[in-house]
């Protein structure tokens, strides 16, 4: 069998999702091939059998933080509620 896990974070570390990566482990134990898709990976020592597939958040935190901080509430709001202009704004800011 083969599966696939959708998480917030593989990260052994983390205090309040670390327990996961023992259950990753144990999935493996029972699988052929597990693939985990997360937003932010950090230490892990998963099994050969185990794929991790970061969306990248660890890497993107210092390119989204300094955009955030200087674009005002309002604007940011605003964009979400239209697509034209939260798409423009999305292509303004590279993101």
């Amino acid at each position: 069998m083969k599966l696939l896990i959708c998480t917030q974070t593989v990260d052994r570390g983390d205090p309040t999702l670390g327990f996961f990566h023992e259950w990753i482990a144990e999935f493996a134990r029972h699988c052929e091939r597990v693939i985990v898709v997360c937003l932010f990976e950090g230490e892990h020592s998963l099994p050969e059998n185990v794929t991790v597939l970061s969306l990248g958040k660890e890497r993107r935190r210092e390119k989204i933080h300094p955009t955030l901080t200087h674009a005002s509430a309002t604007s940011l709001v605003f964009s979400y509620t239209s697509g034209n202009i939260a798409g423009s704004m999305m292509r303004s800011l590279s993101i």
